[in-house]
């Protein structure tokens, strides 16, 4: 995740329920991050979002029953959320990995079903139970402007599932991806996989990463969509 320059404290109220606080320091966007998505070339910008932006997705997010803290109070420039705990995927042990993969793609395909962006995602912007495979979304503050988004924050999540994950676990991963896509309600909303393949390409070339998993990635999605 992007910095964003916001400052960023755990805080405790009187019942030691612990919360996280977030001073918001202005609305830009984060020039490391700019840099890699004129890399991408997509046409889309990042964006500081504010409290109240911030309020509006998790508020969405858990209409439609997507794990999200939830915010307890805002102002204009901080806002205090509930502290989740848990895990990040990367720490996913390999027994689990299949059945939170899958949880967290369905939530994520969910959330661009109802019209709604999370923003910027890397592995430590979900954390998951491990015990009950549940997933829970964090991380809101970095959101995206311009078109093309759904594909962006798909192939980040991709990305993000695979880092240092083995072969079969990427083969599960662009399967259930692929046959989630041919459903027909999902089917009819119209990821362009192309696209997202080619931004997974980018990400290898942009961050000179000579791993194979991405590439393996691009061509599991590659052969699993001439199949279906």
């Amino acid at each position: 995740m992007p910095s964003t320059k916001n400052e960023t404290c755990l805080t405790k109220d009187q019942f030691g329920r612990e919360y996280t606080y977030y001073k918001y320091e202005g609305n830009g966007s984060n020039q490391g991050l700019a840099k890699e998505l004129k890399f991408i070339d997509l046409g889309v910008k990042a964006k500081i979002r504010t409290p109240r932006e911030m309020v509006d997705i998790t508020k969405r997010l858990k209409r439609i029953g997507v794990r999200c803290p939830q915010i307890v109070e805002y102002g204009d420039n901080y806002s205090i959320e509930q502290f989740m705990v848990g895990d990040t995927i990367n720490q996913v042990r390999p027994q689990f990995f299949e059945q939170i993969a899958e949880n967290v793609l369905h939530d994520v395909v969910k959330a661009h079903l109802n019209g709604v962006i999370m923003g910027n995602r890397w592995w430590g912007s979900q954390l998951v139970n491990q015990k009950n495979r549940t997933v829970s979304f964090i991380d809101f503050n970095v959101g995206y402007e311009g078109k093309y988004q759904n594909e962006l924050e798909i192939a980040e999540i991709l990305n993000a599932l695979t880092w240092e994950r083995g072969f079969e676990e990427v083969v599960f991963l662009a399967e259930r991806f692929i046959g989630m896509l041919t459903t027909n309600k999902v089917g009819m909303y119209g990821y362009n996989i192309g696209l997202v393949q080619s931004i997974l390409d980018k990400h290898i070339r942009y961050w000179s990463d000579p791993q194979s998993i991405l590439g393996s990635l691009i061509k599991v999605l590659n052969k699993t969509r001439s199949e279906n």
